[in-house]
């Protein structure tokens, strides 16, 4: 099993499937939390709106955590583009609290 972060890129249309789609990607998040360990949106400032998300994955491989991220109920080519980057946590001895 590996760590990967993947980030998210939204245009700006991504804002009306983020209104719809809402309570199914929740819904989504939590029946993978076995393999989405940390899921958030990014926005340039905290009270401006998202424009895109980060999370923080286990998976068996790149195409595992990708089918993962292309299953969500907010995926969709058109207004969302992600990166996959594998991911090493420096001080593994020490936990992360939120």
């Amino acid at each position: 099993m590996s760590r990967w972060v993947c980030i998210f890129d939204d245009t700006i249309e991504m804002l009306d499937v983020r209104q719809r789609k809402r309570t199914p990607h929740l819904g989504f998040l939590r029946d993978n939390a076995h393999s989405i360990l940390i899921a958030g949106g990014l926005s340039p400032a905290p009270e401006e709106a998202p424009t895109g998300g980060l999370w923080v994955m286990e998976a068996f491989d790149k195409a595992a955590a990708a089918a993962i991220v292309e299953a969500d109920p907010y995926f969709d080519a058109r207004y969302r583009r992600y990166t996959l980057h594998h991911w090493a946590k420096a001080l593994k001895d020490v936990a992360v609290t939120l």
